[in-house]
């Protein structure tokens, strides 16, 4: 399974992607949503799974997903894609969901949560 972890914090990227790595899943990385959108652009079908960061420069979270959820295709429209944030205001589920990610994993990241996530969308 394929991860891509976007996050503009080189801390947060490097331990989410060493996190990954730990439970035995590949990672890829973006540091800010424009670069998360080319890589899907060029392979819709590169990643299982999107780690979303909400508040990055540029553009947020949340346009990026819902740029992924407006694409025509199948993939990336229906990739899951998880918020990652420190934000409590976004640790509702059902907000999440509402506004088109799949799910919501609060920051600080732990194994536990991140182990939950990516197996039950193993393959």
């Amino acid at each position: 399974m394929k991860v891509l972890v976007v996050e503009d914090d080189t801390i947060t990227r490097f331990m989410m992607t060493e996190m990954c790595d730990e439970l035995g899943y590949s990672a890829d990385t973006a540091a800010n949503g424009k670069q998360c959108l080319d890589l899907i652009e060029k392979d819709p079908s590169a990643f299982d799974v999107i780690l979303m960061d909400i508040h990055m420069p540029e553009m947020s979270g949340l346009d990026v997903s819902n740029e992924i959820r407006e694409a025509e295709s199948d993939p990336p429209k229906n990739l899951p894609i998880f918020a990652v944030t420190a934000d409590e205001a976004w640790h509702d589920e059902k907000r999440c969901k509402s506004v088109g990610f799949t799910g919501v994993i609060p920051k600080p990241v732990s194994i536990s949560a991140l182990t939950d996530v990516l197996d039950a969308y193993s393959s």
